[in-house]
C-alpha cells in the first residue's frame, strides 16, 4: 500500500523536494517516500512508533530520512518544507493552517475514499473525514486543487480461522452490534498469500489524493 501511494505522490514533487511525513506512525511511507526524494523529515509524537521506523531505515541502511519526535501541528522554528505528506492524518482545517506555516510549495492529502468500514461482516458506515468530505470543503472555501483516486489491495492476512475472527471482533466498530460467527467469517476469507497465512480477508481500498499549493491557502 505504502508503495502505491508513494509512486502516486512523486508524480506531482521534484525529486530534489525536502518532503516532511506529518503523522509518520510507523514510518512505513516514510521509507517508501524517501528513495524518490532529496530528504524526507518523519514527524510523530510517538516514540515507539518512532523507534520501529528508526530501526528499519538503519535495517536498510536508508539516509536521508529525519526522524523527529514532535506534536506536528504545534511544531515552530522548522525550515519550510517543500513539500508536507498528510496521510490519513489531520482535519483539513489543521492542514490548511500548518500548511501555510510550515511548506514552501504543496500540501499532498492522503484520504480514504470508500464509504464504509473493511473488515466488518455487513456493510458499517464510516465516519470522519473521508475524500469527498474534504474536497466539498475545498471547493467552499474556493481553494484550488488537483485530484485524483486509485485503489490498492490492502487485505489482512491470518494464520487460522481463529485468527481472523479474533481481528474481525478486534477492529469492528464499537457501534457495531453484528453477530461474528466462523461460518460468517469463513464466506468472508480467500485464499492467504503463504503457507504461514493461508487465509486472507480480501479487501480493496481506495484512496483519494489532493494536492494544495501553499500559495493558494488563505
Amino acid at each position: 500500500m505504502e508503495q502505491t501511494i508513494a509512486r502516486h505522490i512523486t508524480t506531482y514533487i521534484s525529486r530534489e523536494s525536502h518532503v516532511c511525513d506529518a503523522g509518520c506512525g510507523l514510518g512505513y511511507l516514510s521509507l517508501e517516500l524517501a528513495s524518490g526524494f532529496r530528504l524526507v523529515t518523519a514527524v510523530d509524537i510517538c516514540q515507539p512508533a518512532l523507534d520501529v521506523l528508526i530501526a528499519a531505515k538503519e535495517k536498510r541502511g536508508v539516509e536521508n530520512i529525519r526522524v523527529v519526535r514532535e506534536d506536528f501541528f504545534s511544531m515552530q522554528g522548522h525550515q519550510p518544507y517543500d513539500a508536507i505528506v498528510f496521510c490519513n492524518f489531520g482535519s483539513l482545517e489543521e492542514i490548511l493552517v500548518s500548511s501555510k506555516r510550515l511548506c514552501r510549495g504543496k500540501a499532498i492529502i492522503i484520504k480514504k475514499n470508500y464509504d464504509y468500514h473493511r473488515f466488518t461482516l455487513t456493510k458499517i458506515p464510516r465516519r470522519g473525514n473521508s475524500f469527498k468530505l474534504t474536497v466539498a470543503k475545498l471547493r467552499t472555501m474556493g481553494i484550488p486543487y488537483e485530484q485524483e483516486t486509485f485503489t490498492v489491495e490492502t487485505g489482512q492476512p491470518f494464520s487460522d480461522l481463529q485468527d481472523a475472527i479474533k481481528y474481525i471482533r478486534m477492529n469492528r466498530p464499537d457501534s457495531c452490534a453484528e453477530e461474528i460467527t466462523a461460518d460468517k467469517v469463513m464466506r468472508k476469507l480467500v485464499p492467504g498469500p503463504s503457507e504461514r497465512y493461508p487465509l486472507q480477508f480480501s479487501a480493496k481500498e481506495s484512496f483519494g489524493l489532493l494536492v494544495v499549493k501553499t500559495e493558494d491557502i488563505p
